[in-house]
């Protein structure tokens, strides 16, 4: 990044010490399908479904 009079620096250094990427790109596709959350919810839809199929079976 930058040039070689100006470099760029690939992570913002704060005052309070914390560092940070200087560019954050959201997650890909994977890495969020493996995230807590994401697999609690699609646990859940998987019970929900499961349910609703179990019933309509029943009629």
């Amino acid at each position: 990044m930058g040039c070689e009079k100006h470099r760029v620096e690939p992570e913002i250094h704060f005052v309070d010490g914390r560092i940070e990427p200087f560019i954050r790109l959201p997650p890909t596709r994977w890495q969020r399908l493996t995230e807590w959350d994401a697999l609690l919810v699609a646990f859940l839809l998987a019970v929900v479904a499961a349910i609703l199929v179990g019933l309509l079976f029943k009629l």
